[in-house]
């Protein structure tokens, strides 16, 4: 199911800086326009500041909204390897209503499309959902 919903080159271009050769910010967050016909950047931290998972979690994801976040993610494989790949989060909270949440959920193929190497993809409803140990297993398969 589609959205109708646009993603303007501005919301590609700042993914590629977390991801890409560019880079120049550690996370992006993204949001639905007011206007409900694009997706937009609402929010992003730069490189060298080094946001903390948690710090993170409560500047991206409103407790009453929904969202898309990209972060730069660091962890340790079970085997003990440090690691370093892009996730992609989409946060829709259990209690938001269900057309918002609707409006949500049918425009994360066409984002997931345009964001390229995305390690670990997380659907997440619940603070629970984006602990950081939580996020630890779904990088390393579990």
């Amino acid at each position: 199911m589609s959205s109708g919903i646009a993603i303007p080159d501005e919301v590609v271009d700042a993914y590629q800086k977390v991801q890409g050769s560019e880079r120049k910010y550690q996370w992006v967050s993204f949001k639905i326009a007011d206007d409900a016909k694009k997706v937009v950047v609402c929010d992003k931290g730069e490189i060298g500041n080094d946001t903390p998972w948690e710090d993170f979690v409560d500047r991206a994801l409103p407790k009453d909204d929904t969202r898309w976040a990209v972060y730069d993610f660091k962890w340790q494989t079970n085997e003990g390897q440090d690691r370093q790949k892009p996730i992609m989060i989409s946060w829709a909270p259990d209690d938001l209503g269900i057309k918002k949440k609707m409006v949500h959920s049918s425009s994360n193929d066409a984002l997931k499309k345009k964001f390229t190497g995305i390690h670990a993809y997380i659907q997440a409803n619940d603070f629970s959902d984006v602990e950081k140990q939580a996020v630890v297993d779904k990088c390393n398969g579990k």
